[in-house]
C-alpha cells in the first residue's frame, strides 16, 4: 500500500495540498517548518483544516500511515517524504558556484540515484534463472532433458 502522490490519486485541489495533508498526517516535522515549506500561514493552514476535502486526505493518509505496515514500510514512506523536501537543496548544491566540483559531481550522484536514472530497469533487463528438467523414462526409453531459463511475469 502506498500514499497516493498525484493530484488525481488524492482527489486533491493541488498537489501542494495533497502533499502538505500527508506531512500533517504522519507529523515527521515541527509544524513551523511544515508552514515555511508550504509558505502558508498558521490562519491558511486553520482555514484548509477547516474544509471537509482536507480533512479527508488527511484521515486518507493516517489510514495508509496507520494500516497493517511494517516497520520497514514505514520508515520508506518516510524517506520518502524526506527525500523529496531534500530535492532543491541538493540542487542548490549543484549550482553553487562557491562548491568544489567533487561535491557537486557527488550530490549530482546522488540526485541521479534518487531519480533512478542511473540505474537500468532491473526488471526490463536482468536474465532469469537457468533450469534443467531431466526426465528419465527408464532404460528402454530415451531420456528427455528440457532446459530454459525462468522469466518473470
Amino acid at each position: 500500500m502506498t500514499l497516493p502522490q498525484t493530484v488525481s490519486e488524492f482527489n486533491a485541489i493541488s498537489d501542494k495540498d495533497s502533499r502538505l495533508a500527508i506531512e500533517i498526517a504522519l507529523q515527521l516535522r515541527p509544524i513551523n517548518e511544515v508552514l515555511q515549506t508550504y509558505d502558508i500561514s498558521r490562519t491558511e493552514l486553520a482555514a484548509k483544516l477547516r474544509s471537509s476535502h482536507f480533512q479527508s486526505m488527511v484521515k486518507q493518509a493516517k489510514s495508509v500511515w496507520g494500516s497493517d505496515l511494517s516497520a520497514k514500510e514505514r520508515i520508506r514512506l518516510k524517506a520518502q517524504v524526506l527525500v523529496e523536501d531534500s530535492i532543491l537543496e541538493v540542487f542548490k548544491v549543484i549550482h553553487n558556484s562557491e562548491n568544489a566540483i567533487p561535491a557537486k559531481l557527488d550530490a549530482f550522484k546522488q540526485l541521479a540515484r534518487v531519480a533512478e536514472v542511473d540505474q537500468p530497469d532491473k526488471s526490463k533487463n536482468e536474465a532469469g534463472s537457468r533450469f534443467t528438467v531431466s526426465i528419465n523414462l527408464g532404460e528402454a526409453a530415451k531420456n528427455v532433458v528440457i532446459e530454459g531459463e525462468s522469466t518473470s511475469a
